[in-house]
Parts: C-alpha cells; structure tokens; sequence
C-alpha cells in the first residue's frame, strides 16, 4: 500500500511529507490512513474567444471544401488538370440557287434587250434598251403593262438602263443616253426627273438604300443621291483604283459600296465615304478571269454578293470578303444557261433574277 500511495503522490506532483511515510511504516499492513488532498496549480488556462473564432472558421472553411471536392467529383471533373479540345468548326456555306422558270414577254411587248430588273409593288419590272421601254410582270412572269417610248421628252427613254423601286414604291430608271434619272409611280406614270445632264453622266446601273441612291456611270465614277435630287457622295478614284466602265452597284448592310468595274474585270470595294477598300479578282485582262467581264451585281440578305459575269455566261455568289461560295449558268440556250447576262436583282425572299440578254428574257432562280 505504501508503494501504492507513493505512485499516486508522484503522479498527482503532491506534497507527501516524510512525517506521512513514518506514520504509514509504523502503522504496518492493517493501518488505514487518508490521503491529504493537494493542490496542483491553477491547472490549463481557458481558450481565449479569438482562438474559438479561429477554430470555428477552421472547420467551416473545411466542411465547404469537403462539399465542393464532392460535388466536382459527382460532376466528374477533375479540380486540377484542365483538358483542351481540338473540336473541328463547320463553316455552311450558302448554296446555289436553283433555276425556277423564265419569262419572254408576248407580243408587241415579247422582251428584245433586256438589260435590269427590279422587283417592288409585287411586279417585276424590266428595261429593254431596244424597245426603249420598261415592262412589267406579274411575280409569276405573266405580262401585265409597259411604259415609255424612244424620244427625249419627259417619259421617254434613250437606252433605258438601270432599275431601283423604293420604299414609297417609287421605280427610278436611268435614261443613260438622256443622261438623266427619271421617277415614275407604281402604274409607270411620269412623276419628275431626280437628276439630269448637269449632274449624272451615262447612267448605267441603280441601287436603292436607306433613302440614298446609288449611280453607276460609265464616265468612271459613281454618284449618290437624296432622293430630292441633292448629290451627297461621289466616287471617282484615280491612279490603279481607277474606275473604267462601271456598269453596276450595290451597297450591304454596312454600308460598303462594291462597284462592278467592267473594262477592269474586278470588283471595287469602297467604304461608305467612297474611301477604296478593296478588289475583288482584279485582273489586266479577261483571259483566265473568273469574273469574265463582270455586268451586274446585287447583294442577298444572307449578305451573299452575286456578280453577273457577262463574258463568261455565269453568276458567281461571293461572301463580303470577296471568296466565292458558288457559281451557276453555262453558255447556252436553254434553262440555266445564258447568253451575255447583264442584270441581276435579288428579292426579300431570296429569289434571283438575271437578265439574260441575248436569249431575250429573265431567268428567276430560288431555294
């Protein structure tokens, strides 16, 4: 027992005196004796309220990386490497029209040179430099009217070229050898001449948009025009941007001009201050020229660019950037071919109309 109470004074750090040990030698084996409560200091200090906050913040910041180790791992994505795919990008590019029907004209009004057309009113129309005339259609080709005779008067034509119908539906023709733009109402009655001899050269093609008209004149140069008549823009580049022959213009959404630059075999690319751009298959010559001596052109709502190339009896369609996506025609007589093509229009709905000129009609192509 006296082992016993050693190990425990030991233990606890007490203060067992040497007047204990006596007394429990000299009380032997049968002596019982009370062990003397000690105390041992003021014992471990209490945790401050700081080291709590820690401890706490511990072991959340610990139980939100359990969950978020979790829910990545149920996701299956692995918190530390990161995997980069090479997945291959389609780029659709708008298809070719298909040839739909053509049209002629019938009788003293069958179509004999026709060189643009313009849709608005829901008719076609059509200028024929040979009848001196322009000719209207029904949009499924049948003849409905026509307006205009040779002559120099307010009404008549000399060479009627170029076609644009505004939103008021109004229909602007170029009058290219009266050297004027003459405006007429939907039913083809005479209203005003927009612009004459003073300020348009040769007229060739027209191009409506967002209140401007657009000239193409074979002096070189192109015009823009309020529809009051007033000219805001002209374009006449000089030096390697020169312009030979324009016979067409169009405009996209942006607003960038692309001229048809015939006698150069190009497209020329303006921005909307007339400020050059751009070619597109620029070319000293036609041999080997894709665009064959380039005629007519419009631009599609899928902002596709279509270029009538006359020489080589085709129309190409183009993105903005200039690359082709597709062409179609063939020389020839017969459906889906053409015969020195000039004018081209595209509608709302997609739908092209070619002016095929020496097969004396319109061809219409759509989706």
């Amino acid at each position: 027992m006296g082992n016993a109470a050693r190990k425990e004074g030991a233990f606890f750090g007490g203060e067992e005196s040497a007047r204990g040990r006596q007394k429990a030698g000299a009380a032997g084996a049968g002596t019982v004796f009370r062990r003397k409560k000690v105390r041992c200091g003021p014992g471990p200090p209490a945790r401050t309220m700081k080291q709590t906050n820690l401890i706490i913040a511990l072991l959340v910041i610990a139980l939100m990386g359990t969950i978020g180790f979790g829910a990545l791992y149920l996701t299956r994505r692995n918190p530390v490497e990161t995997i980069t795919a090479n997945i291959p990008v389609t780029v659709i590019k708008p298809k070719s029209p298909s040839f739909k029907f053509a049209f002629y004209g019938e009788g003293q009004n069958k179509l004999k040179k026709p060189m643009a057309v313009a849709v608005g009113n829901g008719k076609i129309y059509v200028s024929d430099a040979e009848l001196n005339k322009v000719l209207v259609f029904e949009l499924d080709g049948k003849f409905v009217n026509s307006f205009g005779q040779a002559g120099t008067k307010e009404g008549q034509f000399q060479f009627p070229y170029g076609l644009a119908v505004d939103e008021d539906g109004l229909l602007y023709v170029a009058d290219r050898d009266n050297r004027r733009i003459q405006v007429f109402d939907a039913t083809g009655k005479f209203l005003r001449v927009l612009a004459g001899p003073d300020r348009v050269g040769s007229a060739a093609g027209l191009y409506y948009r967002a209140g401007l008209l657009y000239v193409a004149e074979l002096q070189g140069r192109v015009s823009v025009f309020k529809l009051s008549g007033e000219k805001v823009l002209e374009i006449k580049p000089t030096g390697d941007q020169t312009l030979s022959f324009p016979n067409a213009v169009a405009v996209d959404k942006g607003g960038k001009i692309y001229v048809a630059d015939s006698n150069n075999y190009r497209i020329s690319v303006f921005d909307p201050k007339g400020q050059f751009l751009s070619f597109f298959q620029g070319s000293t010559s036609a041999d080997n020229n894709p665009f064959g001596l380039p005629r007519g052109i419009a631009i599609s709502n899928k902002d596709v660019v279509l270029v009538v190339a006359g020489m080589s009896h085709q129309v190409h369609g183009l993105s903005l950037a200039g690359e082709e996506y597709f062409r179609f025609g063939k020389m020839g007589t017969e459906n889906n071919e053409f015969l020195f093509p000039n004018g081209i229009f595209v509608d709302s709905s997609g739908r092209v109309y070619v002016t095929d000129t020496q097969n004396h009609g319109v061809k219409v192509y759509g989706y």
